[in-house]
């Protein structure tokens, strides 16, 4: 993949996510969202980070004191996936596991970007 343009459309679709108002058309297209994560191994480590961050921004932005991060079907989907990662016997996806819990830590624990992210 041509790092540069990968980098670009991932940048913008995180300053999409970020404003309300866009944030809603994302969020009716989450299924194109998650297809990315279909090909996790094809992408750089920031380009995960950054990945999980638009992920992590789309499912903050529908919260709602009804509705709990944790109970929405995209979550318990992301859970899964992170599990799977963080168990897994090679450290490759460790690693990813690693950085897209940071990442969603850092969204929703209100942190613009922690420092161990930025490493």
């Amino acid at each position: 993949r041509k790092s540069v343009e990968v980098d670009l459309a991932l940048d913008t679709l995180i300053q999409l996510a970020s404003h309300a108002s866009s944030a809603k058309f994302l969020t009716d297209n989450t299924t194109f969202i998650f297809g990315l994560l279909d090909f996790l191994e094809s992408f750089s480590l920031d380009q995960t980070r950054k990945i999980f961050r638009i992920i992590a921004l789309l499912e903050k932005s529908t919260y709602s004191a009804e509705t709990q991060f944790l109970e929405s079907s995209s979550a318990d989907y992301i859970d899964i996936l992170l599990r799977k990662q963080l168990t897994h016997y090679q450290v490759s996806y460790r690693r990813v596991g690693v950085a897209a819990a940071c990442s969603i830590l850092s969204v929703l624990g209100g942190s613009a970007e922690p420092e161990a992210v930025k490493k």
